[in-house]
């Protein structure tokens, strides 16, 4: 089975989790590749048309460079040069699920065009699912971003033929964060479910009264998440004797079960919410945006700065 991505809406956190824990590898659809297509020779148009405007690690050095313009005959031989080498260390490693999620995420920055990478270096990069997988140390990851995880990442990716833009696209943006957060989301929520069912053993266990998980107590929460929780804790609780329970209240600590699990479903929610927004976002820098009707000129942005390069029109003529 593999997973085939097209769009920002392909990269879901069910996509993640066939791709990160099942093992599945991924297909960049013929759309993508067109638009990817189309993306890259509007980025070399734009080039041709401006080749000493400011375009952030491509006209330009990066980081504390930013200031050293790259003469255009040398921006090709600089992309190549750019990747750099890993400088992590130790044996403590990122598990090789996330490093496939990194991959996974990686790849949608790449699939609109807004990357600026040919076809074939994305499909080059989704090849990396299919093994061996770098190893990712955890120890001195003390650079600005995710640049230096991403050297190690992309360490076995065929460089040898990089042109402009593609040397930044590799390793710069935040794919890191958005697969350790919709990791840590598939975890959470198994956790959760887990926690779930270990507290409805223990009402059980104690023969507490049910009164604090009754049905008629939904409408009054007011709140989705406790809601949710308290159909769990029902599901799970179906078919108990409820005779004989303890004639008096239970301990306050299980009374406010839906409460306190309420406030941990609220919690996996937002961090749900968060990596699944991460995970279909554009986070390159900088970004490129292809020219389109509302847009006539394609454009480089600096992600989270204000530089901009717009390059006139193209000709009609």
């Amino acid at each position: 089975m593999t997973v085939v991505v097209g769009a920002p809406e392909d990269f879901t956190l069910e996509a993640f989790r066939r791709v990160a824990v099942d093992g599945e590898g991924v297909v960049i659809g013929p759309d993508a590749v067109r638009v990817m297509g189309e993306a890259r020779a509007g980025f070399e148009r734009l080039l041709r048309a401006d080749p000493g405007g400011f375009i952030y690690g491509v006209t330009t050095r990066p980081g504390v460079e930013v200031g050293t313009a790259i003469p255009p005959e040398d921006m090709r031989d600089y992309a190549r040069r750019f990747r750099g080498v890993g400088r992590g260390f130790g044996r403590d490693c990122l598990d090789g699920r996330v490093v496939r999620g990194i991959v996974f995420a990686r790849l949608a920055d790449f699939i609109g065009g807004h990357a600026k990478v040919r076809p074939e270096l994305a499909q080059r990069v989704a090849a990396l699912l299919d093994g061996p997988l770098p190893r990712v140390p955890l120890d001195g990851q003390g650079g600005a971003g995710e640049i230096l995880p991403l050297m190690h990442v992309m360490a076995a990716v065929d460089c040898g033929d990089l042109v402009e833009g593609e040397g930044m696209a590799l390793i710069n943006g935040s794919p890191c964060a958005s697969a350790l957060a919709a990791d840590v989301t598939l975890h959470a929520r198994n956790r959760l479910r887990l926690a779930e069912a270990i507290f409805a053993l223990s009402i059980e266990a104690l023969a507490a009264p049910l009164d604090a998980y009754d049905e008629a107590l939904d409408d009054l929460r007011g709140d989705e998440a406790e809601r949710t929780v308290l159909h769990h804790l029902r599901d799970h609780l179906r078919g108990v004797v409820t005779s004989g329970r303890l004639a008096h209240q239970a301990p306050v600590s299980y009374r406010i079960l839906p409460q306190v699990l309420g406030q941990a479903q609220r919690a996996v929610q937002a961090v749900a919410h968060a990596a699944t927004t991460a995970l279909g976002s554009v986070t390159e820098n900088p970004v490129y945006l292809p020219a389109s009707q509302g847009h006539p000129s394609a454009a480089s942005y600096r992600q989270a700065a204000s530089t901009t390069v717009r390059p006139p029109p193209p000709s009609t003529g």
